[in-house]
């Protein structure tokens, strides 16, 4: 087992806006990042065997923060790759830009096939 990739960004934005639209409702209106984490890491297992565990910690700047968890493990062979995700570990109830809410814990799996002519 070792560690194949780390990865980690931070964004921050400042843009001075104040909200003046006090008596107009929008959920169009305000809707950035203010803070934003990611974190990633990814180890290798016998050189065929990956797991990632991502973190994303975020907030808006009208709306509350929160943090998502997901997983990847994954198998690679010469032709084909296989893996499965598990997004939104922590089952985080939270809305994307405009209000959209998002999925509670979710699973996806996929194959990738390589072929030679």
């Amino acid at each position: 087992v070792f560690l194949k990739e780390l990865s980690a960004k931070y964004q921050f934005i400042n843009s001075g806006i104040v909200n003046t639209l006090q008596q107009t409702d929008s959920k169009y209106a305000l809707d950035y990042f203010r803070h934003q984490t990611i974190g990633a890491a990814t180890v290798s297992v016998y050189n065929y065997v990956m797991l990632t565990i991502s973190a994303r910690y975020q907030y808006r700047f009208n709306y509350h923060d929160y943090t998502l968890l997901d997983a990847r493990v994954g198998y690679t062979g010469k032709r084909m790759n296989l893996y499965a995700d598990v997004n939104n570990i922590l089952n985080t109830v939270y809305h994307e830009s405009n209000a959209q809410p998002m999925p509670s814990r979710w699973f996806n799996a996929g194959a990738n096939f390589r072929f030679t002519y």
